[in-house]
């Protein structure tokens, strides 16, 4: 485009200088004489079908009202420039990419204020059935101050709208920032919070580290709780195991440093705990439905297969069939690995003994040497993981550490057989009742399957151990690979 300043779009606005420039069009600074404002007029000038691309834009846009997503003021063709053009306000404060080449640098409560910010944004937009596709700091905006609140989420130029439970089938976005199942030509809502979640690793670290580094953040023993726990779930290449929607995750932020936790039962359901509350996501209308409170509630520990989910809490154990039932209360603190109504067992930390409850008030214990390694990781958010064998025995872990115990109840008290994997525990699965051990690090992944009291290796994969999934279904167990490749700096098109 020609020389801009001065001239007039759409009969009102007096245009000004050149703000930033992309493959569909450019966006110029601009004035409205009628009332004094600063607005920024996107030209669609970057492509024959800009007139498509217009009318998908400005249909989002429209749709879109909320305090955290930039609105559309108008929209039209202007015959002059025989061009396209929407009208947003001008954000004085410009760019969070702005703000970080300047050399800002953002607190843990400044990255949760944004990050709530954005996810209220992308809740209203999931909600509507819009999708970004393109969350990224060159599209979050400082609406005053440069980079200060309140911010605002710009540019649904790549978004689409999806019905519910659909996936998208098309590429576009900034690959630094794309999910992994994006690459693998299948997208939804779930995606924009791994994308939200790239922004805010960059925030916390001060650079965007790429899939190595992403993978060792998440398996940090720090990512337990707190903030750094909502962002490793957001990252997780698994979309599955992200929050269940972005209504979970701004009650999970506004929740802090409160627990939180997800949980999946068998009838497909995802559960959310966070600020003591126990909410249900209705298939209906992908919201959330509150279920009960649950006091001082940490974290499901109820298995995959399990009709309803359980709560470990600070002394007890609670069943949630719709409402909150107390299973197992206790004098002391606990820590729970895993429960199962269906087996009749709930395997439990409390101190140093090792204690396993029918959940109908028998119990039986011992007291075990902990493994050295496990004592830097207890406390109130240690990530215990484990899965029943039978209603007698069990296999129990912690995330990031190599001992395993399998365990036994013998009359009165618990046998204890210490094992040890090659690579530190990512996740302890059951498949067609065999126990399973996902481990590995950020350099590479094994599968483990436990025979004979023992661990035999299964499978391996180069990539980092969050990368993988067991295959599901009948058939030998695999590693699934959720990614196609480490994502390079660039723009990807629709396609």
């Amino acid at each position: 485009m020609a020389e801009l300043e001065g001239d007039t779009v759409l009969g009102r606005y007096v245009l000004g200088e050149r703000l930033a420039a992309g493959s569909l069009g450019t966006v110029v600074a601009a004035t409205d004489p009628r009332t004094g404002r600063a607005v920024a007029v996107k030209f669609f000038d970057g492509a024959n079908d800009n007139y498509a691309a217009w009318v998908d834009e400005m249909r989002l846009a429209l749709r879109l009202v909320h305090p955290h997503i930039v609105p559309c003021l108008d929209v039209g063709h202007d015959a002059g420039f025989g061009l396209s053009v929407l009208v947003f306000p001008r954000a004085m404060g410009g760019s969070l990419r702005r703000a970080l080449a300047s050399g800002r640098r953002f607190t843990e409560e400044e990255v949760r204020g944004l990050l709530l910010a954005m996810a209220a944004a992308l809740d209203h937009a999931h909600a509507h059935g819009v999708v970004h596709r393109d969350v990224k700091p060159e599209n979050i905006l400082a609406l005053t101050q440069v980079g200060e609140p309140p911010w605002a989420l710009t540019d649904f130029g790549a978004g689409r709208f999806l019905a519910r439970g659909a996936a998208l089938r098309s590429l576009a976005g900034s690959l630094p920032y794309m999910a992994p199942e994006v690459a693998l030509g299948v997208a939804d809502a779930a995606s924009d919070q791994y994308s939200l979640g790239v922004v805010a690793l960059e925030l916390l670290l001060g650079a965007r580290p790429e899939l190595a580094g992403r993978s060792a953040f998440r398996l940090q023993p720090g990512c337990a709780s707190g903030l750094m726990a909502v962002v490793a779930r957001l990252l997780d290449p698994d979309p599955g195991r992200r929050f269940p929607g972005c209504e979970a995750l701004v009650l999970a932020l506004a929740g802090l440093p409160g627990a939180f936790d997800v949980g999946r039962t068998a009838d497909g359901a995802m559960h959310l705990l966070a600020g003591g509350e126990v909410l249900r996501v209705c298939r209906e209308t992908s919201r959330l439905a509150p279920v009960c409170r649950v006091t001082r509630g940490r974290r499901f520990i109820h298995e995959a297969d399990e009709a309803t989910a359980i709560v470990a809490c600070d002394r007890r154990i609670v069943g949630l069939d719709g409402r909150a039932t107390t299973l197992l209360a206790v004098e002391d603190d606990l820590l729970g690995f895993v429960a199962s109504r269906r087996r009749g067992a709930a395997w439990l930390l409390r101190g140093e003994r090792l204690v396993v409850s029918d959940l109908a008030g028998g119990q039986a214990g011992a007291r075990v040497p902990l493994p050295d390694e496990w004592r830097p990781l207890l406390g109130p958010d240690a990530p215990l993981t484990g899965v029943t064998l039978d209603h007698e025995a069990a296999l129990l872990g912690l995330h990031g550490a190599h001992t395993l115990l399998l365990v036994a109840r013998v009359g009165a008290g618990v046998r204890v057989q210490v094992l040890r994997a090659p690579a530190p525990v990512y996740a302890l699965v059951r498949r067609d009742e065999a126990a399973l051990i996902v481990c590995g690090d950020e350099r590479g992944a094994a599968l483990l399957g436990l025979v004979a009291d023992g661990l035999t290796v299964i499978d391996h994969g180069p990539l980092p151990v969050d990368c993988y999934a067991v295959t599901p279904g009948p058939g030998p167990a695999r590693l699934r690979r959720l990614i196609v490749e480490d994502a390079e700096d660039g723009e990807a098109g629709d396609g």
